[in-house]
């Protein structure tokens, strides 16, 4: 069997072997046009350009962004609201609300050293998974490589996904749209 998907800057089909991999973020090229993607590219462009999709992923995720509350007491919430401000967490919560609707998936990597959150897109981004053996264990390894070369481990990065259709295209709701073909 062999699958395409179409090259979102000039539609043109690129062919791939494992869905998997693509089902990761791995990174596609067009042999016409030269464009490195991914699928999480590929559901940007159905944000971008299909109107009806556009709208309703906003819908959803203006009723998903409910925004948040921090209980406790004073003390302990007045540190985590200044937090949460200097972090402009807000913006954040809005960011990563919105690549759970769009991606099904959501990039944030914590630093313990410099003590910030960041956001990584998923579009441009490849999630990365390694076996690695500890204590007789084989485990899978996860790690981020942002689009400028960045490696974020496991360990700082705080992997989201909503998984309500079956892979390897179904993860985002634009996954059912894809096409997909067999020869």
């Amino acid at each position: 069997m062999i699958n395409f998907i179409y090259c979102p800057e000039c539609e043109h089909e690129v062919t791939f072997s494992h869905s998997a991999d693509i089902a990761k973020g791995q990174t596609l090229r067009c042999e016409k046009c030269g464009t490195d993607f991914n699928i999480f590219t590929v559901y940007k462009s159905f944000y971008e350009d299909i109107p009806i999709a556009k709208k309703i992923a906003d819908a959803m995720i203006a009723l998903a962004n409910k925004k948040y509350e921090v209980r406790g007491n004073a003390d302990d919430v007045g540190i985590i609201n200044d937090f949460f401000e200097k972090m402009n967490f807000d913006r954040l919560y809005d960011q990563v609300i919105s690549d759970l609707i769009i991606y099904a998936n959501a990039f944030v990597e914590k630093d313990s050293e410099q003590v910030t959150i960041v956001r990584h897109d998923p579009a441009t981004s490849i999630l990365n998974t390694e076996l690695a053996t500890r204590r007789n264990l084989r485990e899978e390894v996860v790690y981020l490589t942002t689009k400028e070369g960045k490696t974020i481990p496991s360990g700082n990065l705080t992997h989201s996904a909503v998984n309500t259709f079956e892979p390897p295209f179904g993860e985002s709701p634009y996954g059912q749209w894809l096409m997909i073909g067999t020869y």
